[in-house]
């Protein structure tokens, strides 16, 4: 029951603190170098992962989405024509909960002997570049589809485009920055992977720890 009441709070804190990072993103993008969505895409990602719980980074996307359409309808812009359709601002930014699992996990495993702190930066940076690509590339092509005749020219695309790298890589140097410093605070340890067996030479147990990592608090 505890664990469901952490998992229920920390999502509604998610949806908040990306609503009002993407009400920032409305006021001072245009006064910007680069666009203030990237510290909206690194919010999204960083929640999805501070606690290794597929519930919590499914719904990371969600929010995400959500948080789109509720700017799109009370704070209209050029772009709400088409951000006031579901489809184009909530289906395609929950892709981008399995994109962080899809990533996080395999690089995380694919990484298992190396040190734990490398092993958690690297898995959480590429999830969040991976998801950027994920929602600029999705949202992309449903504004083709869905947002009508005004967002298929040529001109809007390219802009798009033009943001969607720096998005990416400055999102995947970001999640890390703020996902491994929260988990320290709160304590959170992801899972540590049992060191492999070997023989009866002094090997570690197989159920010992990679690289000093350790299993995330039960009560958690």
């Amino acid at each position: 029951m505890q664990s469901k009441s952490k998992i229920a709070v920390t999502m509604a804190l998610m949806g908040a603190l990306v609503f009002v990072s993407m009400v920032l993103d409305r006021y001072l993008s245009p006064y910007l170098p680069v666009s203030f969505a990237i510290v909206t895409l690194t919010v999204t990602v960083s929640f999805g992962l501070i606690r290794d719980n597929p519930w919590i980074t499914l719904s990371c996307g969600a929010a995400f989405g959500l948080s789109s359409f509720l700017v799109a309808l009370l704070l209209p812009s050029a772009t709400s024509e088409a951000f006031i359709n579901p489809l184009v601002s909530v289906l395609p930014r929950l892709f981008i909960g399995p994109a962080v699992l899809a990533v996080y996990r395999p690089v995380r495993y694919a990484l298992r002997r190396k040190n734990a702190k490398l092993r958690e930066h690297a898995a959480v940076s590429a999830a969040g570049f991976f998801a950027a690509v994920i929602n600029t590339t999705a949202t992309l092509s449903a504004m083709t589809l869905f947002g009508g005749s005004i967002f298929t020219g040529p001109v809007l695309k390219v802009l798009i485009l033009a943001n969607a790298l720096p998005e990416a890589i400055l999102t995947a140097i970001l999640s890390p920055l703020v996902v491994l410093p929260v988990r320290r605070a709160l304590k959170i340890r992801p899972k540590a992977y049992p060191a492999p067996q070997t023989g009866a030479d002094g090997a570690a147990p197989q159920n010992a720890a990679v690289c000093g990592g350790a299993e995330e608090d039960p009560k958690e």
